[in-house]
């Protein structure tokens, strides 16, 4: 009796061998093409933005960070998401602008990466956080970054901004 239960647990093992190999073999893909495609976070905005048509979504996206880290990557995504998700629940604006720039001191290796939203609608006053906004704090905070919000010439400024290692010819590493 205990032979065919070993038989049984040989025969899961290997499945799960197999399926361990195939998803490993699959992550190794993605991996590899993210590594080939520099243009990750400026596709992943743009389908987000395309997804949104009732808002009018412009990026000016400095050309180092097209090739930030998934991380980063995903943190700008998400920031962009909840901006465009804010501006659509509480507000009548028609375009928000994204800014991502990139901010280096000449004689640090940390940078720090700086993305701003603003909608086209007239605010005076900072809204109350909800879930979103407080959900976003804790993220940034996460990552030694933050994010604040400022009201400059009667518009609402969203602002995250986070450390990142940059290497001295340009190029942006994780």
């Amino acid at each position: 009796e205990s032979r065919g239960l070993g038989d049984v647990y040989k025969r899961q093992l290997s499945t799960c061998h197999s399926l361990s190999q195939e998803l490993l073999e699959e992550v190794r893909f993605i991996v590899s093409n993210q590594r080939s495609d520099p243009s990750l976070l400026k596709t992943s905005l743009e389908q987000v933005f395309l997804a949104t048509p009732q808002l009018k979504c412009q990026l000016n996206l400095n050309e180092q960070l097209k090739m930030l880290n998934q991380d980063g990557s995903l943190c700008i995504i998400r920031f962009c998401q909840e901006m465009i998700s804010n501006t659509l629940k509480h507000t009548q604006a028609t375009e928000i602008t994204f800014d991502v720039c990139l901010q280096s001191k000449l004689i640090e290796v940390e940078s720090q990466v700086i993305v701003t939203a603003i909608h086209n609608q007239s605010e005076d006053a900072i809204p109350k956080p909800g879930n979103g906004l407080t959900g976003l704090k804790e993220r940034m905070a996460l990552i030694k970054g933050q994010f604040k919000q400022d009201i400059k010439e009667h518009r609402l400024v969203n602002e995250i901004s986070f450390p990142i290692k940059t290497m001295t010819n340009n190029m942006v590493i994780s």
